[in-house]
């Protein structure tokens, strides 16, 4: 039987909420009301369904996440700083340092972000994501994204948003699922799974082809950046 399925999206509403949540520390004046239209929402998608099907009828109800800015207070690859100071590493820098990048060794990490600087500037957003993805081909895919858990249970969890815990907890409650999708490699942004309490399987980055879970250099489409994106919000839905 085909389930109707209906997507809440968290790119630029929730990046603005918690912007103002942190300014203002009134995290619950803000979460409230966004949680109150939800549930209202679906709570009408379910009545009308109930009023108007010939068949019962089983609503599969998802929310789309991105990551960095937006779950994360700062960029878990790049890392964030204050005023010119640095407030934690990324985890390319923490990958980098702990031998696990191929073209790069361990005391290099501003030669990487030298160069990955220059790429963002001369060729875009795409092309410097790519890259810093690909540095880690050669490695395995288990053990960087076991390297990810133990920095994010250790360190990153303590940046999350609040008000985005906030709203996810109570998506959760109220049976609608979360995807994460995010710009960051997925052996990277994996390492949230166990902090956020999130499936690992349901959470997206950009990710490189394995063999025998060793990481290779080729991109798999779709690169979960700009449209690729939407491409990947599709594809979950198309497979729900």
């Amino acid at each position: 039987m085909k389930q109707t399925i209906y997507a809440f999206c968290f790119f630029l509403t929730v990046l603005l909420l918690t912007y103002v949540s942190c300014q203002k520390h009134t995290q619950e004046n803000h979460v409230a009301p966004i949680i109150k239209q939800i549930l209202a929402t679906k709570s009408e998608i379910e009545n009308h369904l109930t009023q108007h099907s010939a068949k019962p009828a089983h609503p599969i109800f998802v929310s789309f996440w991105d990551f960095d800015g937006t779950i994360l207070k700062g960029d878990c690859s790049e890392g964030y700083e204050e005023n010119g100071t640095q407030i934690y590493k990324g985890l390319v820098q923490v990958a980098i340092e702990n031998n696990y990048s191929t073209p790069y060794k361990p005391d290099e990490t501003k030669k990487f972000f030298d160069y990955y600087t220059h790429l963002d500037k001369t060729k875009g957003h795409l092309v410097a994501y790519t890259y810093l993805t690909t540095i880690f081909a050669g490695q395995k895919r288990q053990s960087l994204i076991a390297l990810s858990t133990h920095y994010f249970n250790t360190t990153l969890q303590h940046y999350y948003f609040a008000s985005s815990l906030a709203i996810m907890k109570e998506l959760i409650k109220n049976n609608i699922g979360i995807y994460i999708i995010s710009a960051s490699p997925e052996f990277f942004v994996k390492g949230a799974s166990q902090s956020l309490t999130i499936h690992h399987d349901n959470i997206y980055g950009i990710e490189l082809l394995t063999k025998n879970d060793i990481l290779t250099v080729t991109v798999k489409k779709p690169i979960t950046y700009a449209e690729g994106k939407t491409a990947k919000v599709q594809e979950i839905l198309t497979r729900l």
